[in-house]
């Protein structure tokens, strides 16, 4: 029987960034340079994969990720094992405005509350923050735009667990027009508040991944990104987020 091939982000038109724990040859010591990061050592720089040199970088050593051999399914992962730990691009904003945005990442909370997987943009109005935080408030999944949230209540299956999670805005013109799938099934956004604020992304933080909004507590552990400046079709998306379930080991 044949293996089926995981899919690499790269390979969809469009791909902005693609990050992957598992690839040691993309995690540095340093965050230009430096040598490659041994098990369990500090990581500074993370490689991104979709040729647009859109690295991650933590200069601060308290601050960086640690790269844990095997953490999921045979794989290596990214733990955040400090409460300001998080690693970030130059200046990449998936989106700006109300753009149409995908990203897709593989990541397991911990289950403290405002765990953050990814986020970028501004904080100073409401629809300025995209940020994925699988666990909000300890009881909810949530997309936070900074004093305008779109998620769902009632620990969902992401709050404890590892999980795939996409973020579609489609022509969006209010954060109630994006959408949201775990593990490739359809978000029901039932916990919601002000979710007809206009939804403008603007610039200002670059992309970062394992940052914390608001209360510095930690991700856990990361594995993949993906961001792309489009809102990919249902197929596209769905053969993505399939394929890095097979690779991470997600049932869904």
């Amino acid at each position: 029987m044949r293996r089926m091939r995981h899919l690499k982000p790269r390979e969809i038109q469009g791909c902005q960034l693609a990050l992957d724990a598992s690839i040691p040859t993309s995690l540095y010591d340093a965050t230009s340079g430096g040598s490659l990061v041994a098990a369990d050592g500090a990581v500074a720089r993370g490689e991104d994969q979709s040729g647009n040199s859109r690295h991650v970088t933590q200069g601060t050593g308290a601050n960086q990720p640690l790269r844990r051999i095997a953490a999921r399914g045979g794989l290596d992962a990214l733990q955040q094992n400090a409460a300001a730990c998080n690693m970030a691009t130059a200046s990449f904003y998936p989106s700006s405005g109300a753009g149409d945005v995908t990203s897709v990442s593989v990541t397991i909370p911990y289950s403290a509350a405002y765990s953050c997987a990814w986020a970028y943009g501004q904080g100073s109005a409401a629809g300025k923050i995209p940020a994925w935080c699988p666990t909000y408030n300890t009881t909810a999944s949530a997309v936070d735009f900074f004093s305008s949230y779109i998620g769902r209540s009632g620990t969902p299956t992401e709050a404890t667990s590892w999980h795939c999670h996409s973020y579609v805005a489609s022509g969006a013109t209010t954060i109630a027009d994006t959408s949201q799938w775990v593990n490739s099934s359809a978000v029901t956004e039932n916990y919601t508040l002000s979710s007809t604020t206009t939804l403008n992304v603007g610039t200002g933080t670059p992309f970062k991944i394992m940052n914390n909004i608001p209360n510095n507590n930690r991700l856990g552990y990361a594995a993949a990104f993906a961001a792309y400046g489009s809102a990919l079709s249902e197929s596209v998306r769905r053969r993505l987020e399939m394929s890095m379930m097979r690779k991470w080991r997600i049932n869904g």
